[in-house]
């Protein structure tokens, strides 16, 4: 199992519908994603679909420390500018990486997700770390 790729693994590497938005995208929409979808992040996508980056919960808070909570029309790449210098930037996989490289990289970068692409970098999934852990516990779906 370890050594197969994504793409062979049913339930793991299966495209899913992902809520995204754009660099123009008003930060009080994602922050609405954010809480509609139960999820920490939304990828950030050009207009071919290509991942450009990610926007995560965590990014809010800059923007509250900043004193900008006020201003949540500001759109998500003036309020990138704002982010940690600490962002590591996204990390991606294929459908064609290997579930242990996947791990790996999730380790190594003590990761929670990794965002699945294609060969044009056009955002096709989203793998998480409990995705990872139910596929082994339970198999496949």
């Amino acid at each position: 199992m370890l050594l197969k790729p994504l793409k062979n693994l049913s339930g793991l590497g299966d495209v899913k519908k992902l809520s995204t938005c754009t660099m123009d995208t008003p930060v009080i929409e994602v922050i609405h994603l954010l809480t509609e979808n139960s999820v920490s992040s939304i990828p950030i996508v050009d207009g071919q679909g290509k991942l450009i980056n990610v926007y995560e919960a965590v990014d809010i808070l800059a923007l509250v420390k900043g004193g900008m909570y006020t201003d949540l029309d500001l759109s998500v790449g003036d309020a990138l500018l704002r982010r940690s210098e600490e962002f590591e930037g996204v990390h991606t996989c294929t459908l064609n990486d290997r579930l242990s490289t996947i791990m790996d990289t999730i380790r190594k970068s003590r990761l929670h997700r990794l965002f699945v692409v294609d060969d044009e970098g056009k955002l096709v999934s989203v793998i998480t770390l409990s995705d990872i852990l139910n596929y082994i516990l339970f198999g496949e779906d």
